[in-house]
Order: C-alpha cells, then structure tokens, then sequence
C-alpha cells in the first residue's frame, strides 16, 4: 500500500509537470496558461476526490476499486499528451499563431480533467484502505515475508485465496499493535506519503527532462501505476508462477514501449504542425525548442513561440543598424537574445571587437550549429563572438566591470512576467551601470504603422515612462515594431534620417532593408510626431516593476483587443479596477461568513481555514518563484527545487502534528484506562485550537513574506532564503490537514470527511492559482497580492476564534 500512495503522488507531479510543457508547446503560453492549468488541475483533483466520498465509503473492496484506477491512469497518461499534440479541439490552428482566450480556457480545462479526477479518487481510496480493519499494506508484507524470507512457511490458503468478502480476510489481532493507530493518524500518513511522492517526482523530473523523450517518461510512469494495480491485487494470485507470468509480462511490455518510443515521438510531436516539415524536437531544462523546414527556410520555435526565422532578416536589420548607427564607434556589444537568426550576421557588419551573446537555452545553440546556413553559422563561430548560456538579467548585476557601448535586447514583447523582467524599472536601472557614458540601449516592441489603439497606447506608454526615468535621452522609431533607443546626456541619438544615411554611407554598410530608400519613409515627421504625442499622452505615469508588473497586464490588454467578441470588455473592466477592490471583497466575504459561522459552529470555519490555506500555500508558492527570477534570473532547476521544498514541507509537518496527536492519545489513555482499548480518542476542541494558532500563523507568514523579499531584492544575496521559504510555507500546510480531520471526523464516513477536505484544500488553491494568474499579479504586483492573502486567511482566523467563544 505504501508504494501504491507513493506513485498518487509521483504520478500527479510529474504528470502535471509533462502535461503543462505540451501545453504550452501546443499554443505557447504565459503565466495566465499556466495558471489556468494548475487552477483547472486542481478544480478536477478536487471534485474526484470529495464528490464520491459516501461511495467510497460503502465500497466492501476499495483495494480493487484503486487498482482498476491505477490500470485506468496508465492507459490515460499516453492518450491525453497524443491528443494536447494533435489539437483536435483546435485543429485549424497555425503555428506561431497567436491564440485566443476560448482555446486556451477549453484547452487548460478539459486537458487535465481525466487525470486529475482519477489521481483525487485514487487519494480517498487510499484513505479508505488504510483506515479499513483489513489493510493490505500488512497483508502483501506477510505474503512476502512469508513467500521470500521463510520459504519453509506456507502462506495460508485463507490470506490468498478468500475472493467472497472483504470482511472474511484475517483481521490484524488487536495484541499485534503496541500503540494502536487512529483512523485519523492513518489517514494523515496517507497525506504524508503521497506528499513524499510528489516531492520525489519534482526532483526526479527535473533530473529525467534532458535524458529523456516525454513519451518515455510517461510510459515509464504508465507502468509504475500498472506494477503498482499488480501489488494491490496480489492477494487474488493463487500461485507464485502466476505472479511471475504478471511481472514477466510487464517487463516485456516495458521493453517494447521503450523500443518504439522514438518512433512514436515523431509522429505524435508532428500532428501539430500541418503543412510544416519538423526537422527537430528536443526538450531541455528550459522547454522544447522545435525545427520546422519549408522550402530552404528554416523556423526554431520555443515553447510554441516563434523564436527566427531564417530567411527573414528585415527584424534583425531593423533592431542592429537603427541601434548602432547612433553610436559613433561600437566596439564592445551585449545581445541578450535571438543572435543566431541573422542578428550576429548583421553585428558584425561593424568593426567591432567583443560581441557577448546571452541565450539562456544552450540547446538552441546545438541545434543552430546543425541547422543554420553557412553564413549565419560564421557569424556564431566568429572569434569576436562569446555566447554565455545565462539568464540575461543575472549576467548584468554580475557584471561589474565591463562597459557596453550598445545593449540590444533582442526578445519577445512582455507576454510573461519573466519577460516583463526586462522592461522594468529595475533592469533599466542596472543596464545603465555597464553602460559607456556614450553608451545606448535597444529594443522593439510589437505596433501598429499608422494606428495606435488605446490598449496598444498604455503599454508603449508604460514602457517609454519607466524608461525616461532613468535614461536622460530617448528616442522611440516608429513603425509596425517600435524601436526605443535610451542612452545618456552623451548619447548622440537622432530621427534624421538624412543623418543616419549619411552614417550608413560613411561606415559603408551593406544593407538590404534598412538603406537610403527605407529611412526617409520609416522617419517622416507626421509619424514621429504622433508617436512621440501618443506616449506622452497615454501613460497616466505608471511605472512598471519586477514586483509590480503593469507592463505584463497591459500586454494582456493588446491581446485581448484582438478578440473584441470574447474578453475585450472584461479584461478592460478589470484593468480599470483600483487596487482596494480586491480588500473590499475581502471584507464582503467576512460579513458574509459571521452569520454562517455562528449557525455552523463547527464545521464550517474549519473547512474555511482549510480553503484560505490552499489560497495562502499556492500564492506563496507562485510569489516565491516570481520574485526569485527577478531578482537571481530564471533558474528552472531552482524552480522544481522550489516546488519540491514545499511538498518536504508538507511531510514533515504533516509528520510533526501527528505525531503530536498520537502522544496527546496516548496521555489521554492513561488518564482514562477505562477506554484505553479503543484506537483512538478524539479531542474537536483542542485541534481547532491548534488550527486558530497554524492560522495566525499563515497571517502573519503573509504579511512579512513582501518585506523579506524587498530586503533580498536590495542585497541581492541570501538565496539559500529561498529554499527556506516554502519550507515553511509547506510546513503550515502539513500541519493543517490532519487538525481538520480531527476536528471535523464522523466515525464510519472517512470517504466523505477525507474528501471533503482535501477536496477544500484543493479548491481554495485552485481559486488562488486562478486569481493570481488573471488579476492579482498583474494589478496588485507581488507585494499587495501577499497583503491580499494576509486578509483573506485573516477572515479564517477570525471564524475560528468565534468558533471557540
């Protein structure tokens, strides 16, 4: 039984994990894809396991019940990543192609639903097991002790082969036990170990993603969930040859999957693309850079996102020559991003003597080198040329010595929050430092030619504002991409473009796009002048921030005008929302709830703190790991070490209370030896008291997480503190499960009370990664959205303490 817990766990992290990747794969995404998908996770994780939780409880034969699931979720692990690559939902779809909100809702809510219903099923089943008189943990441990380590026993016909009645199996002689166990004890150690197990996926995936195709890593979890269906139906094998012959065949069955994996890869990751040829898949740490070939020119792809194309060079002309055509003698150059498309090529047109290229990804790199034409492979083998794989932001605040006399940044526009990281105040700020004083620094955003729409105005705006704050010169280029230019009071940076012509000349730069034709149209004063008057005008002086990312929010703006028929006005609405709306509905919930607490005295406070905690925990979570990008980079093997803290938070809590629990029993047994024969003695009152302090606690966590992030976003060190963090965070989560099934329990209903708990849990976590993704990140920023949680677990706390008077 404590393996078939274990792979609960493992196979909801991981599966998670993968299914997420394709995802985003498929239609790209940002953190509202994500969110949505971990939201909709959870909701169907919820709802499977407290809906059928009176069923379970009738079940004579939960074990059977399980491992049906079990063989279930191996069949569905496969079929659901072959459908998410084949778009069926969506099959008009083009790569690249920006996608709207109604696929990316339909997408992120049906796509999990099989997987998560069947793994909450599977959780209240498992607590069925454990707390049933006959628990098939011990049953299949005296089977093989008996089998294996004294073959000269013989396992009692009546142990294997009583097939009539789950009541007719040998119950466990009550003399066995020294310290009988509660049902409430065994229910947590189930919570605990399948915490375990997602805690060891996170850490295994991370290490598994490089060495292995997806659909290897989800055969091999497909067969975990099958060997462990075979554990739990040991008991109905009369014979040992015939347990052997299951094994046996397994094996067989692992071997051929295996062997055809790779073949089965390429044509599952090829339904997507249509009239594409893929040339190349892989994943790395980072995502799955994909190769497409039409004709002779080549597209690399990321995340689903278009990265370059190869024969396309007017964008990578555009950004290098507006850029250094306003520097009189570049010679020392920074290119965070997209250099092997033709951007390097274009660079090194110019004398210049150091180029440090930035990309994060080194697979990208591996795969340029074997796919790119002759002359842009050149370029990146070009002794000028140094690629550093590091995150762009990181690599500046390390960078304390060297002066660049142009910066290019060379990424997609603030679809992110990690991309936002570059068109914040802070990384303004810490750009100018290795600036030259004649130094300058570029980037393009997605415009319009002659049309500026007023979602499109905000985020120009936005970004030429924080901008302006801390570069003395600015000048932006208007077109179907806008180019800002910042530099310093030395910084010679001009719009004539009869000058940069008269540049271009005397450097004698050969150019296809950007020549004497292109300047004189792309620079005529009527669009200078209205695009100047349009950013002046429009950027109502917000600032955006790594902790208060508005220019992320506006991006959502400009996507959403693209489908004025779905979202346009709800997005436009909550846009225009001030920050106290959130903690006006805070208080609104309160006085809402006093009344329904002070009639259900009991129960309905509890499972409120449990619903306010699984809010708390994945905002925490999701706080956390945003702030650590902004401040260190992106480090997505940091990332599953996050995550994996905060499951180890969770068992050791978990472990802690219960353990606390049964020393609290035993106490109480022996002041009442009248009743020290019963497997357990519950105390309601005493673990809702314990749950009012966990809750002041997660307050107080709250409210002090923003100001530990700001002391380490100043100092920049302490990154161990960010291990520390969903510790602790875990840990108040851990604590909390067990506490509410002690105060809520039913004798006899363990379905029920189990799944209406961790159904709450799941549920308050899936309205928090919803409301994070879609409007508290973006419009409070990090800082307020832990002050909005504070509030809202401070509403639990108060319902508690009610409870008590």
């Amino acid at each position: 039984m404590f393996l078939a817990i274990l792979i609960i766990g493992f196979t909801s992290m991981v599966s998670q994990v993968i299914l997420l990747r394709e995802l985003m794969a498929a239609v790209g995404g940002n953190e509202l894809l994500i969110g949505l998908t971990l939201a909709s996770w959870l909701f169907w994780a919820g709802l499977g396991s407290s809906l059928p939780g009176r069923l379970v409880d009738k079940l004579s034969r939960p074990h059977l019940v399980l491992g049906l699931a079990q063989i279930i979720t191996s069949f569905a692990l496969p079929a659901v990543i072959i459908l998410v690559r084949a778009r069926l939902l969506f099959p008009d779809l083009l790569p690249g192609e920006m996608v709207g909100p109604v696929p990316i809702l339909l997408l992120s809510l049906l796509s999990p639903a099989p997987l998560a219903s069947l793994l909450g099923v599977q959780f209240i089943l498992a607590c069925r097991i454990k707390t049933s008189p006959f628990r098939i943990s011990d049953f299949g441990f005296r089977i093989f002790h008996s089998a294996f380590c004294n073959p000269q026993s013989r396992v009692p016909t009546k142990w294997v082969c009583n097939l009539q009645s789950e009541q007719s199996a040998i119950p466990h002689p009550q003399s066995e036990i020294s310290h009988p166990k509660s049902e409430i004890s065994r229910v947590t150690s189930v919570y605990i170990i399948e915490a375990l197990g997602a805690s060891g996926g996170g850490l295994i995936f991370s290490l598994l993603i490089p060495m292995m195709l997806p659909l290897k890593i989800i055969i091999c979890l497909s067969l975990l969930n099958l060997i462990s269906s075979c554990f739990l139906q040991i008991k109905t094998m009369r014979r040992f040859s015939l347990k052997l012959g299951v094994f046996a065949l397994g094996g067989i069955t692992l071997i051929g999957l295996w062997m055809g994996t790779e073949r089965m890869e390429t044509i599952s990751q090829s339904l997507r693309w249509q009239n594409l040829k893929l040339v190349k898949t892989q994943d790395s740490i980072y995502g799955r850079v994909s190769i497409t070939r039409l004709g002779d020119e080549f597209s690399f792809y990321e995340n689903g996102g278009l990265m370059f194309t190869t024969r396309d060079r007017i964008g990578s002309e555009e950004l290098v020559h507006l850029a250094l055509l306003q520097h009189p003698d570049p010679q020392k150059i920074l290119l965070i991003g997209r250099g092997a498309g033709g951007t390097l090529l274009e660079i090194l047109k110019y004398p210049v003597k150091e180029i440090d290229y930035l990309e994060l990804d080194p697979l990208v790199i591996e795969l340029s080198r074997r796919i790119l034409p002759p002359e842009d492979l050149n370029a990146l083998e070009d002794e000028r040329v140094r690629v550093r794989h590091v995150d762009g932001r990181s690599f500046i605040k390390q960078t304390k010595q060297t002066f660049y006399d142009v910066i290019l940044v060379n990424l997609p526009d603030p679809s992110t929050a990690q991309i936002n990281r570059f068109y914040s105040r802070e990384f303004f700020s810490e750009a100018k430092q290795i600036l030259s004083p004649d130094g300058l620094i570029a980037f393009g955003l997605t415009s319009s030619e002659n049309y500026i729409n007023p979602e499109l105005q905000r985020l120009l705006s936005c970004i030429f504002n924080t901008l302006r704050s801390f570069f003395d010169r600015v000048i932006v280029v208007p077109g179907e991409t806008n180019y800002f230019l910042a530099g310093g009071e030395a910084a010679d940076l001009t719009l004539n473009s009869q000058e940069l012509i008269k540049r271009l000349k005397e450097r004698k730069i050969e150019t296809i796009y950007v020549s004497e034709a292109y300047l004189p149209a792309r620079l005529t004063p009527d669009r200078v002048a209205y695009l100047q008057r349009t950013l002046i005008e429009g950027g109502a002086g917000r600032i955006n921030s790594d902790f208060t990312p508005i220019g992320y929010l506006y991006y959502l703006l400009v996507w959403g005008a693209h489908f004025p028929s779905s979202v346009q006005p709800l997005i436009t609405t909550f846009s225009g929302m001030g920050p106290e709306v959130p903690f006006l509905a805070v208080l609104f919930f309160l006085i809402i709830m006093l009344p329904l607490a002070l009639r259900f005295r009991r129960k309905l406070p509890v499972i409120t703190a449990v619903m306010t905690t699984g809010f708390a925990e994945i905002t925490f979570q999701i706080i956390i790991i945003l702030a650590h990008q902004a401040i260190y980079g992106y480090v997505y093997y940091r990332l599953g070490l996050i995550m994996a803290m905060f499951m180890v938070g969770l068992v050791l809590g978990g472990w802690w209370i219960r353990r606390q629990m049964s020393e609290d029993r035993r106490q109480e047994s022996g002041v009442r030896s009248q009743r020290s024969n019963q497997s357990a003695i519950r105390n309601p009152q005493s673990a809702i008291e314990r749950l009012t302090r966990i809750q002041l606690v997660v307050v107080i966590y709250s409210f002090l997480l923003p100001f530990v992030l700001m002391g380490l976003a100043k100092s920049g060190g302490g990154e161990f503190i960010f291990i520390l963090l969903p510790l602790v965070a875990g840990i108040m989560g851990g604590l909390q499960f067990p506490l509410a099934c002690e105060a809520c329990w039913e004798e006899g209903r363990t379905g029920k009370i189990t799944g209406l708990i961790y159904g709450a849990d799941l549920f308050g976590a899936c309205l928090g990664a919803s409301l994070i993704s879609l409007a508290l990140i973006p419009l409070l920023g990090l800082i307020w959205t832990s002050f909005f949680t504070a509030a809202v677990n401070l509403v639990s706390l108060i319902l508690l303490w009610i409870t008590q008077k």
